[in-house]
């Protein structure tokens, strides 16, 4: 407890107290101010204001204002976590590389080395505490760089008074300098992918100056697909897994698995050599085609040439997948074979017209033989598949009446439910299980007649010379359907129909008939057509000209050209020949001569017993009666 103020004391004992304490300050009843026994706390704020109040035994009283400023007393807290510390540097480390770092508690903590005073090798980033080395450590240019002692001190920023200090013991390793040496130092081998397991590739031979060989370190890096398929057994390479030449993967990478040997020894730094390791992957036709497990197809019996009807799906596990070569070997159709396959596709098309009523079912052989999966291209795999392919019915043919033609005579009494005649039509596609179709597409006059399927029957004749008169012979066109909906096929038959009429008495009886007037009926029909000007006209006359002018010009010039070029390849004529043989004739019998101009038969001129002209060309030639050659003179 502290007095910090004290009030002088009256006659008479007064009473003090402060007004609206809220500071950790109390007042004792002699008027001194007392401070907490914890002291103040500076975290809110360091200034009070205290209002004293005095009052006397009369209640009488005054009051002052004591202003109470509380200053900041620094305590010593800066103190390294440990008291010293050994680090180890590898020689050959590089410039500005970090070798360890000091910390220390408190606050406002800044680090310097303070002994040795001049020290070249290392520096302390004062903020981090890090210390780096300012050159390269090498033992050869810096010999009493081998063990170093540095003394650290940590200080306040701000008091740095309140400071610590430790010792940091460095010591420098001497390098590994020399690698391993290897033989071979490459590895480049062609292995079939079906090479055994744990088979030894070769056998490495790695010597190291510096350390013994029993202390070399062995072993196989590489991606994620080589690094697994090799493995080391002391110094020798072996194969780990399959080498499988039957996937994408390996593909991708051109059949090779690429791996690399890191030989490493034990001492500080370690020193590594590394030896490269190539392996191609040779192809092995391991495996047969399989037949494809969908084998029978459909195909409508109108299906055209080259319409496909499917594909034979075969596979094969050897890469490249799928290589495979079609061909039929039996069922196609004989000589004349009604299917074709694809070599490579495996597509079976149509190739002659097919016909539902002859075959309904094709039993045909594929023979199924892989390529490009071995080395050696003469070792091939095969086998043998039966496909089934089933005709499909179609309506293709068109309905056939007996007689097409149909002639007949009836009178025109005859009662209208009565049949006039019927139609005999058949229909020899299998799949037309309807009824056909029956009707009258021409030859109809005045409706007098009309169809109840094949049934023939007609309405009422008139001859009343003042009404409407039928004729007297009828020529009706039946269309007969295969089917009332389409797709359907047709097929006309022809009905003639003689009516011969006849007379009956009919009561007769008058009627009086009332013609109204009828207006007149104007009808205006206007008609448009197209009048040009004379100036378009003569244009369009001019340009036509011009047009065939030039037309006739370009055909002069190319039968120009054509005479010119005709005499050096128009092959000339037998004098037995007549002047109007076509000139494709003589075209082809100009090659026949030029071959036998060119034989070794004609050398002299004494072989010639004849000579003529050509008529198209006016030149003559020399020519042999016995052998017809000739030759220009």
């Amino acid at each position: 407890m502290r007095s910090l103020l004290t009030l002088d004391e009256p006659l008479s004992l007064p009473q003090f107290t402060i007004e609206d304490n809220n500071s950790p300050f109390s007042i004792s009843s002699s008027g001194q101010v007392l401070a907490p026994e914890t002291g103040s706390s500076l975290r809110h704020h360091n200034q009070f204001r205290l209002q004293i109040l005095v009052t006397d035994r009369r209640g009488r009283n005054c009051s002052g204002i004591l202003k109470v400023q509380v200053l900041h007393v620094h305590q010593p807290r800066v103190n390294f976590t440990v008291p010293w510390q050994a680090v180890m540097v590898e020689e050959n480390t590089g410039p500005m590389q970090r070798i360890t770092k000091v910390s220390a508690s408190g606050n406002n903590v800044r680090y310097k080395i303070i002994a040795p005073a001049f020290h070249r090798l290392y520096t302390i980033n004062p903020w981090t505490g890090e210390i780096h080395n300012t050159y390269s450590v090498d033992l050869g240019q810096f010999p009493k760089a081998a063990h170093t002692q540095l003394l650290v001190q940590a200080y306040d920023m701000l008091h740095p008074s309140d400071s610590a200090t430790m010792m940091l013991n460095i010591t420098v390793l001497k390098a590994n300098v020399l690698p391993p040496r290897c033989s071979p130092d490459v590895f480049v081998a062609q292995l079939p992918e079906t090479t055994p397991i744990d088979r030894t590739l070769m056998t490495l031979t790695c010597t190291d100056s510096d350390v013994s060989n029993s202390s070399l370190h062995y072993q196989v890096e590489g991606d994620q697909r080589s690094r697994y398929i090799f493995r080391m057994k002391g110094h020798q390479l072996q194969v780990n897994a399959t080498l499988d030449y039957d996937s994408e993967s390996i593909a991708a990478a051109d059949f090779q698995y690429v791996a690399t040997i890191l030989v490493t020894d034990r001492r500080q730094p370690p020193q590594t050599t590394s030896v490269s390791v190539l392996v191609t992957v040779t192809p092995v036709n391991e495996y047969p085609p399989a037949c494809p497990g969908h084998s029978t197809f459909s195909v409508r019996e109108d299906a055209a040439f080259g319409y496909v009807i499917g594909f034979v799906n075969g596979t094969d596990w050897d890469y490249p997948f799928n290589s495979i070569i079609y061909s039929l070997i039996g069922g196609a159709g004989g000589s004349l074979p009604a299917f074709y396959i694809g070599p490579h596709s495996g597509r079976i098309c149509v190739l002659r017209p097919l016909d539902y009523e002859r075959q309904t079912t094709y039993q045909l052989t594929v023979k199924l033989q892989d390529v490009h999966n071995d080395v050696d291209p003469t070792f091939q795999r095969s086998v043998s598949c039966n496909i089934t392919i089933n005709v499909q019915d179609v309506n293709d043919q068109p309905p056939i009446c007996q007689p097409m033609i149909k002639e007949l005579s009836i009178y025109s009494t005859l009662a209208p439910s009565q049949p006039v005649t019927s139609l005999e039509c058949s229909d020899y596609d299998r799949s037309t299980v309807l009824p056909l179709c029956y009707t009258i597409v021409g030859g109809n006059i005045n409706g007098r007649f009309h169809l109840r399927g094949n049934t023939l029957y007609h309405n009422h004749f008139s001859y009343d010379p003042d009404g409407i008169v039928d004729p007297l012979t009828f020529e009706l066109l039946v269309e007969v359907l295969d089917s009332c909906s389409p797709p359907h096929h047709s097929t006309t038959a022809t009905v003639i129909v003689h009516v011969i009429p006849w007379a009956t008495t009919v009561p007769t009886t008058s009627t009086l008939l009332t013609t109204p007037r009828k207006e007149p009926l104007v009808i205006t029909r206007t008609d448009y057509f197209w009048e040009p000007t004379p100036w378009f006209m003569v244009v369009l006359t001019i340009s036509s000209i011009l047009l065939l002018a030039a037309l006739g010009w370009l055909a002069w010039g190319l039968l120009c050209w054509s005479i010119c070029r005709e005499p050096t390849q128009v092959l000339l004529q037998d004098r037995s020949l007549p002047h109007t043989d076509s000139v494709k004739r003589e075209k082809g019998a100009l090659r026949d001569l030029s071959k036998e101009m060119d034989s070794s038969s004609i050398l002299s001129l004494g072989q010639f017993d004849g000579r003529a002209q050509d008529p198209l060309t006016s030149r003559e030639y020399l020519f042999n009666s016995s052998t017809g050659a000739r030759r220009w003179i």
